[in-house]
């Protein structure tokens, strides 16, 4: 197991090891190798270690298992905590993987995130405010696009480029689409999580919801956030190592990711009531919510 955060085992690896505990209740031996977060200690540990002494390699985050991928190649990898394994070029596709490597993504599927709002702020237009120099919002947002039209609704959109220039227009956007959207979308973006506090003040102010799969912009006000438990992506990415190590191919499993009945929402009571929205009564009957004061 290779890790990264310097706290040693965690939530994610907790998951993955009960998962193979209950398949191989004596037959898995552990090594664990922490990074402490340093990108020259990663290194180190990847160049000391003999990886075809091992039936399989853990990697946990984006930053590990990218390395490991570009470094190992004959030894199966399994990654955690990834959230976007695609763009950051650890895997070829979510479907088929290809090479030596799959895993549990953390992120909350797109898809799973409509069908949320929907349900939870009503069947009308959705708008998202991104920063059209990240490529990678671009993607998210064309196929966000898709799936709100499947719905029969529009996905109304606002490019914030400069902090300085945009936010004047950003008020005449939530004037006009004031009471005929379901909310607002923040995506994990630097420039927007950035300027979250500013912005979410101005959605605020228009009595608009806002939602996001970033806990940071529920400090700032946001209505909710959609997120994981990372014992849970950790037990998906268990399920990926028993296939391997029943004789699967590591690029013919698909990347897995949290299913529709463990996404958490995150509500920000505070913010619920400062806005005046009531949301469905058998919401904690439905899903998992775990209630905020901001």
């Amino acid at each position: 197991m290779v890790l990264w955060l310097g706290r040693g085992e965690d939530n994610a690896e907790f998951g993955f090891r009960e998962c193979l505990k209950q398949q191989f209740p004596k037959e898995v031996n552990y090594t664990i190798k922490d990074a402490m977060k340093q990108r020259s200690k990663l290194t180190s540990i990847i160049d000391e270690i003999n990886f075809s002494e091992y039936d399989l390699i853990y990697s946990y985050g984006t930053m590990v298992s990218r390395v490991l991928k570009n470094k190992v190649k004959d030894v199966p990898i399994v990654f955690s905590i990834v959230t976007k394994p695609v763009t950051d070029g650890i895997v070829q596709s979510l479907e088929k993987p290809g090479g030596n490597v799959t895993g549990a993504s953390n992120f909350v599927p797109i898809e799973l995130q409509i069908k949320k709002i929907l349900y939870l702020f009503g069947h009308k237009d959705i708008a998202i405010i991104y920063n059209p120099v990240d490529t990678q919002i671009m993607d998210f947002k064309d196929k966000m696009q898709s799936l709100v039209e499947a719905h029969g609704l529009k996905l109304k959109e606002f490019q914030f480029k400069n902090e300085y220039d945009d936010y004047k227009k950003f008020d005449k956007f939530l004037d006009s689409n004031k009471g005929k959207i379901s909310c607002i979308y923040l995506p994990t973006d630097r420039l927007i999580v950035g300027c979250g506090q500013a912005i979410v003040q101005r959605i605020e102010e228009k009595n608009i919801p806002s939602c996001a799969t970033n806990d940071a912009y529920l400090q700032y006000g946001a209505i909710l956030s959609m997120t994981t438990n990372y014992y849970d992506i950790g037990w998906i990415a268990g399920e990926k190592a028993i296939l391997i190590l029943k004789g699967a191919e590591p690029g013919d499993i698909p990347v897995g990711s949290i299913p529709e009945s463990k996404v958490v929402i995150k509500i920000n009571k505070f913010a619920l009531q400062k806005i005046g929205l009531t949301l469905p009564q058998n919401i904690e009957k439905e899903n998992i919510v775990k209630w905020m004061q901001n």
